[in-house]
């Protein structure tokens, strides 16, 4: 299962646990109280079935489509904005380029907007002043045969960092970055056999994700890691939350004292949540 798919997957499910958790009592038709449906019909394309906001940028919130169709051949991801009133285009779709099959979580540096790409040919970043007109960065110097996802991760002591995740076996790595340069910010596969990351959060300063994991058996108990400088990533907890059997995180969120993933298991579709607070390690609920 590709990335971007599994990404719907767990938000899908993540969704369901907190409708399961939430103390509210849904009408049994209509929108739930207070809500308003602003987008109907896939916003055009019956075949999108998510759409995940990711920032604010310039008075308007940046939205996330995953991958709709083969991620080889397209079609292009949509770059949709919403201004409190409706929706718009950003860009043209995939940047222009039709192997760009779905974004990454996006975030701002140095002012701009910066967007990462799902792309089998190699993963792209593009950056914005205004979120209308687009640029896109170098990665030449750093992509490798098989790079395929680009995901920014967070700003840190005034660099970028980026993680490039890599299926055809150099698993993936992080990098940052000043505006102008690279510089290693991982050893290869984060020294743990790491192959894709979740969307990463920043927390009282500090840049945390969870590395997803595979050796050549299968897949490995997730690590949830938090950015310490260097080529550095400190676990932030036990593997897998202190659960083998969670092997994929890919959402990951924040609000700005504790931290929450919802983890899926190799064993059986269960997923769970686990919170912690910055600093402490976290556990899992199950």
């Amino acid at each position: 299962m590709s990335r971007p798919l599994r990404f719907l997957l767990a938000a899908a499910l993540c969704a369901a646990l907190l409708v399961m958790l939430a103390p509210l009592a849904l009408a049994a038709s209509g929108p739930p109280p207070g809500w308003t449906k602003i987008a109907t019909g896939g916003l055009g394309n019956p075949n999108n079935g998510a759409l995940f906001g990711f920032v604010n940028f310039r008075g308007r919130q940046y939205c996330f489509v995953p991958a709709t169709g083969d991620p080889s051949s397209g079609p292009a991801v949509p770059v949709w904005t919403w201004d409190g009133t409706g929706f718009a285009k950003a860009a043209a779709d995939g940047f222009g380029d039709s192997h760009n099959t779905a974004l990454m979580p996006v975030c701002e540096f140095q002012g701009e907007l910066y967007v990462g790409t799902t792309n089998v040919t190699g993963g792209q970043i593009w950056r914005s002043p205004d979120g209308s007109h687009w640029e896109r960065v170098d990665l030449s110097s750093i992509l490798t045969p098989n790079d395929d996802n680009c995901q920014p991760l967070g700003v840190q002591d005034g660099r970028l960092l980026l993680d490039i995740d890599n299926y055809g076996g150099t698993g993936s790595r992080a990098y940052s970055y000043d505006g102008a340069t690279f510089t290693p910010a991982s050893t290869p596969a984060y020294g743990m056999d790491g192959q894709s990351v979740s969307s990463a959060i920043v927390l009282q300063g500090k840049v945390h994700m969870v590395l997803n994991r595979r050796n050549a058996v299968g897949p490995l108990p997730v690590v949830p890691l938090a950015y310490t400088g260097g080529t550095t990533w400190t676990p932030t907890a036990l593997e897998g939350f202190g659960d083998a059997a969670n092997t994929s995180v890919y959402i990951l969120r924040t609000d700005g004292v504790t931290s929450t993933a919802a983890p899926a298991t190799s064993t059986a579709p269960r997923y769970g949540a686990s919170t912690a607070p910055a600093g402490r390690r976290s556990t899992s609920a199950r």
